[in-house]
Parts: C-alpha cells; structure tokens; sequence
C-alpha cells in the first residue's frame, strides 16, 4: 500500500509539472493569437495602408493571426518586417492620410 501512495504522488506531481508547462506555452500563444485577431479587426488600419513605423515609413503587407508585415522604407531600402502580434502594442503607429 505504501508503494501505490507513493506512485500516486509522483503521479500528481508529474500532472502538476505538465500542466504548469502546459500553461506557459498556451499563454503565449493565446495572447498572440488574441493581439492578432484584435489588430486583424481594428479597421483604423489594413493592408496595404501607408504608416509611420517608429519613426519611419512603411506600408502593411499583410496582417496575420500570428503575425504582421510591415515593408519598411530606409534611405530608399525596403525591407520587411515581421512582427509577432503581441509586440504591436510596443509599436509607435501612425497613419500617413495622403
């Protein structure tokens, strides 16, 4: 009987190790999902607008689920960007009304 006890308890700590794992890896994907579909629907911006990207031109490329692209303008140089949904809230973005 001590053995099954034992078992039991190494059993319930495996689930709780798993499930904290669990936790942490599902977090970061659900928050990125949720600044996605948030982004996705916010109409202030879409693809293919013209933006000021911290301080430098850009255009939207595409606005995914999971990620964003931004074609960024430097000195005549574009580049793109590709930028995980839940750093846009770090993001300086401004519209350029033309």
């Amino acid at each position: 009987m001590d053995e099954l006890a034992k078992l039991i308890a190494h059993t319930e700590v495996v689930e709780l190790v798993i499930g904290l794992f669990l936790t942490l890896i599902l977090k970061d994907l659900v928050t990125t999902f949720a600044n996605g579909v948030l982004f996705y629907l916010n109409k202030d911006f879409n693809s293919g607008d013209k933006i000021m990207l911290n301080g430098t031109e850009a255009v939207i490329i595409s606005i995914g689920w999971r990620q964003s692209i931004f074609e960024v303008n430097v000195d005549g140089v574009k580049t793109w960007e590709y930028v995980y949904n839940d750093k846009i809230k770090n993001l300086r973005l401004g519209k350029i009304k033309e």
